[in-house]
């Protein structure tokens, strides 16, 4: 049995990677595209403000870079235009708003939407003949990533105090932000485990194990749940019935549900008792 679903995971990873030899020239290239997607915001917090405007100037750079690529190269298709066209929108009714005037704005919508946007159009160009790379190099960036706010998290579990909205800061900013590190770093391992024929490899199992850890002791209970559903999906993912029969109309149906049962019913408070224990346990009551 063991062995039929080792069988079926490689198959589906398969239908994610090619077989053809890697360019690790490619890897780096696209690792350097991926890189200033991911900010340790504990730069421009205690050392200078001048890290953030570097990194959202690299973004900007990445992005264009990107677009280029993809406009040049990529084939098009209809799922491509509808996912970028929705930060497009938000863009238009930011400069419909703000007009020319307000710098902090445009910033924020590089923060929030630029990312979105340039992913659909790195994936749109890597798809066809690239695929195995971007993943390879999206796993490295992400996983060195994740390791050095696992660090962060470990030396200063409560974060460093900078008062506000935002209380304390890790390596990437606020606790919950670490999970979209986590997540790339663990499920691209994953995917390169299924195209080996492994179900997970120590690597997968170090990574997934390194998330958690960040997530207890910073006591973000989301990002506990937002793990815990990961490894729903991956567990369906490795059984080739339940992958079949996972259509697209349960998948947004699961989608709507996950989302009121964390924004409006707030239910991701009932991981919170399992994250405190380790909070406390980092931080003894006086």
């Amino acid at each position: 049995m063991q062995s039929g679903v080792m069988q079926q995971g490689a198959a589906f990873s398969r239908a994610c990677l090619s077989r053809g030899k890697m360019s690790w020239a490619t890897v780096a290239f696209f690792a350097l595209l991926i890189l200033p997607f991911f900010e340790p915001r504990v730069l421009s917090v205690f050392v200078s403000d001048a890290f953030s405007v570097i990194y959202d100037c690299w973004r900007v750079l990445s992005a264009g870079l990107i677009a280029a690529l993809y406009v040049v190269r990529a084939k098009k298709r209809a799922y491509d235009a509808l996912g970028v066209a929705v930060p497009l929108v938000i863009l238009c009714s930011t400069f419909l708003n703000a007009g020319l005037g307000s710098a902090t704005d445009y910033f924020l919508w590089i923060g929030d939407w630029l990312p979105f946007f340039t992913g659909i159009l790195l994936v749109g160009y890597a798809r066809e003949a690239k695929k195995k790379e971007l993943i390879w190099a999206l796993m490295l960036v992400s996983s060195a990533i994740s390791f050095a706010n696992c660090l962060f998290v470990l030396m200063f579990p409560k974060g460093i105090p900078i008062g506000g909205l935002m209380g304390s800061v890790y390596f990437l900013g606020h606790k919950n932000v670490a999970i979209y590190a986590i997540l790339p770093s663990v499920g691209m391992s994953f995917l390169i485990d299924g195209n080996r024929g492994r179900i997970c490899s120590p690597r997968t199992a170090v990574l997934f194990l390194m998330g958690l850890i960040q997530c207890m002791v910073a006591y973000s209970a989301t990002s506990i749940v937002a793990m815990g559903l990961f490894t729903l999906f991956a567990l369906l993912s490795i059984n080739r019935s339940a992958r079949v029969k996972t259509t697209m109309l349960y998948g947004v149906v699961g989608y709507a549900a996950v989302f009121v049962s964390i924004v409006l019913l707030r239910l991701q408070n009932l991981a919170a008792p399992l994250s405190r224990v380790f909070y406390i346990n980092r931080h003894p009551l006086p």
